[in-house]
Parts: structure tokens; sequence; C-alpha cells
């Protein structure tokens, strides 16, 4: 190995080494004050984004390593400071530096993240229901005064989408003005790809097909599909394509009646899905505009 190489490994060794301890400074303050550490903790994924784009992966495991090894030595609750806050963080932070690789727009990150969330919310319920017998959802149905609901349990996965979309809007907002200071820039483009067309239109057929044979799975594709239909709608309506309002604009009047219809055939959770007639116009206009570009890889 040259001087040179031996310069650039101490930088990125030093410069882990920087990101190690401010983060661990970030879970120390958690634990300290929790209602101001909570707030913290989205800025978290922040670390593992720095780290992977100024270093290897060789780096980032190098990173975890440190990171882990500190956590165990200083902070306490050790374990579950790593289940509940740096593991997840560390993982969304991979997934941001996936998307940002890949160009994604902020609507690509926001869908992206959100699944990549919602497995880790699934595992830390795991975690939580193992480790205390305390079930989240449980808390939140309570609160919401959906406990006596016949087959409340078919929302969770909808439910658990829900609050992993919240989580990364959040974290976004937050760590945005974060990100452009170390002069990483998210586009934010008001676009769809063809890509994305297409899975609004499979996340369409998922849900609606499903709903006989796996309530659960249609239930859930619900919750991607009212974020494509809810930024379809800010897409058209921002955009100068004046054939799209009037027709978008009717199914936003009709809509509380078709809602009032679906609740009167009906039961319990199953009423949510009067949300599929939200999507089937703006997916209609977007697959109309997908077919007729001339331009196959043009933007929608």
């Amino acid at each position: 190995m040259n001087r040179q190489q031996k310069t650039k490994a101490t930088i990125q060794i030093t410069w882990i080494a920087m990101v190690v301890v401010l983060q661990l400074l970030f879970l120390w303050l958690n634990q300290l004050y929790p209602f101001i550490g909570y707030w913290f903790t989205f800025f978290l994924p922040i670390f593992t984004i720095l780290v992977l784009l100024s270093s290897t992966w060789r780096g980032l495991l190098i990173y975890a390593f440190t990171s882990m090894l500190l956590i165990l030595l200083f902070i306490q609750p050790a374990i579950e400071t790593i289940l509940f806050y740096w593991l997840p963080s560390f993982i969304l932070g991979i997934g941001y530096v996936i998307g940002l690789k890949n160009k994604a727009t902020l609507f690509s990150m926001v869908l992206f993240l959100s699944l990549i969330q919602l497995v880790v919310l699934y595992l830390l319920r795991m975690f939580s229901l193992f480790l205390y017998e305390v079930d989240l959802l449980s808390f939140i149905y309570l609160v919401l005064g959906l406990s006596d609901v016949d087959n409340v349990f078919l929302l969770n996965p909808m439910m658990l989408y829900a609050i992993a979309l919240l989580q990364i809007i959040l974290s976004l907002g937050l760590m945005i003005p974060v990100m452009e200071r170390f002069g990483i820039h998210l586009p934010y483009q008001l676009m769809l790809t063809r890509i994305e067309v297409y899975a609004f239109l499979g996340i369409f057929l998922l849900s609606l097909i499903s709903v006989g044979f796996a309530p659960q799975l249609s239930l859930f594709a619900l919750g991607p599909l009212t974020l494509l239909s809810v930024y379809s709608y800010l897409y058209f309506f921002m955009r100068p394509v004046r054939f799209a309002a009037y027709p978008l604009l009717m199914g936003l009047v009709l809509y509380p009646f078709v809602n009032a219809f679906f609740s009167d055939i009906l039961q319990g959770p199953y009423r949510i899905l009067s949300v599929i007639f939200i999507a089937i116009i703006p997916l209609a206009l977007m697959m109309y505009k997908s077919l007729t570009q001339k331009k196959k890889n043009a933007l929608i």
C-alpha cells in the first residue's frame, strides 16, 4: 500500500470514528431525555448515509461493528438500544443510499423507504412481543376505540404501513436539510416513470383481487395504493393537464356517496376498501398517458 492509499485509509477511519462518536451522543441523549431524544433518532440514518457515501462496504462493516461495540460498553439498556434504534436506522440508511445511487426522486424514495420501514416495524413488533409481551398495535387500537371491532386484526399490515409512512415522511423532512448541507441532494421533480405507473396498477389489482382469499394482503395494499393515489391527484392538479381535472374532481365529489354505499354493505375493517374507488380515475389517466406517449422511456 503506497503513502496515498495509507493516507486515504486513515482519513476514512478517522471519519468513521467521528461519525460513530456523534451517533453515540445522539443515542445517549435519547436515553437521557426520551421525549427530545425520540426526535433525534430520526436523524440516525444520516450517519449510515455519510459513512457509505464516503467509504466502501468494508468501511460500513467497520462502522457497524464499532457502533454496536460502543453501545454495548457505554449505553444501557444496550440490547434494546441496538434493536429498537440503531438497527432500524442502519437498515434505513442503506435504503437511502441505494435510492440516492439509483437517482430516485423524492416520491420514489418515500415509497421505497416506507416499504423497508414496514419490514423493520414488523420485526420490532415481534421483538416487543417476545421481550416485553407488549403489542404496539393493540395499544393503538385501544386509543382509536377499535379494540372491540370484529376482525380488527385484518388492519395490522395496513396500520404498520401507515406508521412506517409517517415515520419516513418525518425523517425525510428533518434529514433533507442536513443531507443538503453535506452536498447530498434528492430530486424534487413532480414526475412518475412508467415503472411507477405499472407498480400503481399492480398494487391496485393486488388490492382488488385478494379481497376474497387474503383480506390482510388486500388491506395492506391499500397503504401504498392510497399514497400513489394522493400523489397522482397532486401530480395532475399541479401539472397543466386540463383534461384530467374534471374527472378527478368528479371522483372526489362522488367519493362520500361511494363510501356511504360501502358502509352499508361491508362490515368492520372491510369498509375501508372504499378507498379503491379513489384510485380508479387517476390510475386510468396515468395508464392512458403512459400508453399514448411516443417515447418509450419518457416520464409521465
